[in-house]
């Protein structure tokens, strides 16, 4: 979809001092309305915004909304009332065939196998519905958070099982936690490799530092979760917050986006797992926006003018200075700063129990 919003632009030599209407050009002052054109929903104003889906999910609902991220998770396979038949076939077809490449191993790594295989044909179906330029993210099993040499050999396991399928390494993102052994792990897969990576469970400066020096594709930003965290953990301050550049979940994507701008890293930020349409437009100008299908209704009703809240122009006047992040700073930061060791705890904590689950699903099939 074409931009057709609002865009800040640069007047003898100050910027943001206005905004320029994407349809018919006007300029007008930053919090103000373009009144030459009709209202235009938020949904077409939002820059680079992707619709992302998790599976399993209606083929039906993919095919309306056309999103170009699904993440394929545990969670959604293990649900009750969410092992669709679609899910069911796949999985007597993986199992099936983990049988046979590896019938002489032991149950234990057969169902590994199968695992893995059932991620791929999954994604093979999901692919042929969504775009040709959609992608799918394949989460490497999260015990292997802490095994750098684990998470690789994961990683490759399930490349050459998409290759088998005839699936390209450019329509997936291999996913693995923020942990050090994570990083380097993508790391490797990158620089070794060429597979496209996404770092998860990014929730401080520090982790998002150590990605971009490790030069890699994405990392995604949970903007909702840190928003959730600061409401649980200082209620009477969140009170008092009044607007999207308050939030804290916002305003460390802000900071992230600056600082990767700012000194030219090539990581790409997907801000995503929105709590209300008003975070989303408070990241506006990021390099991914990943919205859910409800918000994007909400989204398309909102005629609210959304200006650029992220830019490399803001970026470069930022006041932030470089870091370097040793393995030393990274483990005592995710450890000693409450935000990070809560939530990337209970993150790790929830993907574990979710892979765990599956494991026994499709344990009960051999």
């Amino acid at each position: 979809m074409p931009f057709t919003g609002v865009q800040k632009i640069e007047l003898d030599g100050d910027y943001g001092e206005f905004s320029q209407c994407g349809v018919c050009g006007e300029l007008f002052e930053e919090e103000g309305r373009c009144g030459n054109c009709s209202l235009i929903p938020a949904s077409d104003q939002l820059m680079n915004m992707i619709v992302d889906a998790h599976y399993p999910c209606d083929l039906e609902a993919l095919r309306q909304y056309l999103p170009l991220h699904v993440k394929m998770t545990p969670a959604f396979l293990v649900s009750d009332n969410m092992v669709t038949a679609i899910s069911q076939r796949h999985m007597n077809a993986a199992v099936a065939y983990a049988r046979t490449k590896a019938s002489d191993k032991p149950q234990k790594d057969q169902i590994a196998l199968a695992i893995d295989k059932l991620w791929v044909l999954l994604g093979k179906e999901i692919l042929n519905v969504i775009p040709d330029t959609g992608r799918v993210s394949v989460e490497v099993d999260p015990r292997l958070s802490f095994s750098t040499e684990g998470s690789v050999a994961k990683a490759l396991s399930l490349l050459q099982l998409l290759e088998e399928e005839g699936i390209p390494k450019d329509r997936v993102l291999i996913e693995l936690v923020s942990t050090w052994e994570g990083i380097q792990a993508e790391k490797e897969l990158e620089s070794v490799h060429g597979v496209h990576c996404n770092m998860t469970l990014v929730y401080s400066f520090v982790q998002a530092a150590a990605c971009a020096e490790a030069d890699l594709s994405f990392i995604t930003i949970p903007v909702g979760d840190i928003y959730d965290w600061h409401v649980k953990a200082f209620p009477q301050m969140m009170e008092n917050i009044v607007g999207r550049n308050d939030d804290p979940g916002v305003v460390f994507t802000q900071q992230v986006f600056n600082y990767y701008q700012k000194f030219g890293y090539r990581t790409k930020i997907m801000a995503a797992s929105f709590c209300n349409i008003d975070q989303i437009k408070g990241v506006n100008g990021c390099d991914v926006i990943a919205i859910s299908p409800e918000l994007l209704l909400d989204l398309e009703k909102d005629m609210t003018v959304v200006p650029i809240a992220l830019s490399v122009a803001k970026a470069i006047k930022s006041e932030v200075s470089k870091i370097e992040v040793p393995k030393q700073l990274l483990r005592l930061w995710v450890t000693e700063d409450k935000k990070t060791a809560d939530l990337l705890s209970k993150g790790i904590l929830e993907l574990m129990e979710e892979a765990y689950r599956l494991e026994q699903l499709v344990a009960g099939k051999f």
